[in-house]
Parts: C-alpha cells; sequence; structure tokens
C-alpha cells in the first residue's frame, strides 16, 4: 500500500472523532458514548498497524501533527452558557473541522510528495518483469520482452516472455506511432512506438503506469504518485491485439518520417532509458511523465529542441495530430482522412484471427493491413 493512502485512514479517523465528541457531548448519552469511545479505540489500534511504514522524518511529523489536531476538539462545555451552548458549539466544531481538514491536506500532501517510487511491489502480472538492455557484437539485447497472446476481449491466451530478444539497430528500417483512442474524450490516449527491422520482425516500446495486482488505472493516482514508471519492450503481437482485441480499444498505426539513421538512434536512446529506469526507479505522473512527453523529452535530450512543447504532451490523444504538424506523420489529406486510413479498429477481427502467427509473420500482417503505406522504409 502507497504511503498516502495510510494518511487517509487517518484523516477519516479525526473526523469520525469530531462528530464523536459532537455527539456524545449534544446528546449526553454515557452509555453511547462509552461505546463509540471503545469503537474508536478498537479502530486505532487496528489503523496502527499501518502507520510504521512511514517514512522516518514523515513519521516524526505525524506523530507531532496528529495529537494537535485532537486536542482541538476537546470543548469545555461548562465556559458556554446552556442557552448559546448549541449555537456556540456548532460554530466551534465547524471551524475546527476546517483547520483539520486543511493540516490533514498538508500532511497528505507531504505523504505523496516525499515518498521514494520503489521496485519490490506486488506487480500485476503483465507489469511484473523489468526490461534491461546490454550490448552484445553488433546487437543490443533486451530482457523480459512482453509476448502475450489474446484470444478475444478480456481473453489471454498465454502469458508469455522472451527472456531474451537480439535486435541489432542496423537492421531498423522503420519507426511507428501508434495511439490508443481508449476514451470517447480525443484528448485521452496511450501512445507507443514500433521499431521494424528488416525481416518483417518488429519490437515495440510503451511507456507505462506500473499497476500493483488488483490495481486499476486511475487519472487522479496518476498525478498522486500511485503508480511508478515503467519502460515495457514487447512484440507487435502482444502490444497492438492486446488494446485493439482484448480492450477493444481504436487503435491508429502510422509510419514516422524519420530515417532509417534516425530511427535507429532512437531505439539506442530508449534503450539507454530503460537501463537507467531499472537502475533508478521514478513515479509515473498523468501530467508530467506519462506515455507521450516521457518520449518526446527523451527526443529532445538527444535532439534539442525536436519537439516543442504542445498541449498533446498532456493531452495524448492529440498526439497524433501534433506529430502531422511537426511533419513527423506524412498527412494523405485531411487530418480526418489520415486518422481513418491508420485506424487499425475494422482490422479487429483479421488482428485476432492472426494472433496465433509467430510474432515476424504477425508484423508483416499487421502492415498489408496498411495498404496506404509502402512496404519500404523511410
Amino acid at each position: 500500500m502507497h504511503m498516502h493512502w495510510t494518511i487517509l485512514i487517518e484523516i477519516e479517523d479525526i473526523i469520525f472523532d469530531l462528530f464523536w465528541d459532537w455527539h456524545a457531548r449534544r446528546l449526553r448519552h454515557a452509555e453511547s458514548a462509552q461505546a463509540l469511545e471503545l469503537e474508536r479505540r478498537a479502530r486505532r489500534q487496528d489503523d496502527r498497524a499501518l502507520l510504521p511504514g512511514l517514512k522516518e522524518p514523515l513519521w516524526l511529523a505525524y506523530r507531532a501533527f496528529m495529537p494537535r489536531c485532537r486536542t482541538l476538539i476537546h470543548i469545555d462545555m461548562n465556559m458556554v452558557s446552556p442557552i448559546t451552548k448549541p449555537l456556540r458549539y456548532d460554530g466551534l466544531m465547524i471551524r475546527r473541522i476546517a483547520l483539520v481538514l486543511v493540516a490533514a491536506l498538508i500532511v497528505f500532501l507531504l505523504a505523496i510528495y516525499t515518498q521514494s517510487p520503489r521496485t519490490d511491489r506486488a506487480w500485476d502480472d503483465e507489469f511484473s518483469r523489468v526490461t534491461t538492455a546490454y550490448a552484445e557484437g553488433d546487437s543490443i539485447i533486451l530482457t523480459n520482452v512482453r509476448d502475450w497472446t489474446y484470444s478475444g476481449p478480456f481473453a489471454v491466451a498465454e502469458k508469455q516472455w522472451i527472456d531474451t530478444l537480439a535486435v541489432n539497430p542496423d537492421d531498423i528500417t522503420r519507426t511507428w506511432f501508434l495511439l490508443d483512442q481508449f476514451s470517447t474524450h480525443e484528448g485521452v490516449g496511450h501512445t507507443f512506438l514500433s521499431f521494424e527491422r528488416k525481416d518483417g520482425g518488429a519490437v515495440s516500446f510503451s511507456i507505462e503506469a506500473r499497476r500493483e495486482e488488483g490495481e486499476t488505472y486511475s487519472v487522479l493516482g496518476g498525478v498522486l504518485n500511485a503508480y511508478e514508471l515503467q519502460y515495457l519492450w514487447g512484440t507487435e503481437r502482444d502490444f497492438v491485439p492486446l488494446r485493439t482485441v482484448y480492450l477493444e480499444h481504436s487503435v491508429r498505426m502510422y509510419p514516422l518520417t524519420l530515417s532509417k539513421e534516425e530511427s535507429q538512434a532512437l531505439f539506442r536512446a530508449l534503450t539507454e532509458e530503460t537501463n537507467q529506469l531499472a537502475q533508478k526507479p521514478r513515479f509515473y505522473h498523468t501530467l508530467l511523465a506519462n506515455c507521450t512527453n516521457m518520449l518526446a523529452k527523451i527526443v529532445n535530450e538527444h535532439y534539442p529542441g525536436r519537439l516543442p512543447y504542445d498541449i498533446a504532451w498532456n493531452l495524448t490523444g492529440y498526439a497524433d495530430r501534433y506529430l502531422m504538424e511537426q511533419g513527423l506523420i506524412e498527412r494523405t489529406g485531411p487530418d480526418e482522412e489520415t486518422r481513418r486510413l491508420a485506424d487499425l479498429t475494422p482490422h479487429r477481427e483479421d488482428i485476432q484471427a492472426a494472433a496465433s502467427m509467430s510474432p515476424e509473420a504477425f508484423s508483416a500482417f499487421l502492415r498489408s493491413l496498411l495498404v496506404h503505406v509502402q512496404s519500404d522504409g523511410v
């Protein structure tokens, strides 16, 4: 469990304390108050078991802060006249609730932004392995390349990983850009790349929010450091059917206008970044460290100023329009016509039927669906 969620337990408990005092003092039911006190103590004993996992500096601040919050809610009722007691007490309680909530929010934000990313969580199967890369002769060896197959909507046929995959960067002929439009809102999407080799095969690269077992993706969670960042490598036989068949999303696939040399340099740069992330984990962020702007930042690190900032860095569903404007996706007419020709959605059944092919055969078949794309690299 991430540290900031344990703070929410404490915030909830403070609110419980506030209403316990209000209920017990206003009604003056001694037996009810005693029962509530026993319940509160039991709740606090259970919640305390979760809290020692906080980082030491935050734990010290937490121990100093929370008792002070609780002292704010205790009011000496003898100091309030019988006539004005209910009204004044309610006003005091409201002010104290507001003060406690503001202070608790500060602690909550501190908990979020002072925690450290980790690699030892119980990860969901599809994010359970971390890719690394190393040179061997003329090739770069990628470890833990995902190659799952899918038999239908939310049906996984086989979960398999390629332990080591040798890719000679000089064999890369073209880079492809794919956009998964998984929301009805055009600005929401997931982007990833695929590197085509001269033998017809391809290897794909995707920047992901690494989820734990049973965890689902949340845009808000991505802002609150709920996920670590993962650079995931896989076959097109995995990455494309995952989104078109398994998740039933709309996916568009475009060849980029990069030269062979630029594609090869980009591949090398991404393998270097993959190793850096494996050694030093980072948090995913919905707006600041997502699938699109991290790619743009990597490109700009190697080619300064190549990709100027655009709202598509944050609203990733507009990324294909942005790349058209930058000349990295060649228009075949109006933007909507270019999008239509790149859309794999009408071929969903064909893609599902081809899932049993070898990864190399699948990649060749996938490109045959895009009839407007020439077979030779740009």
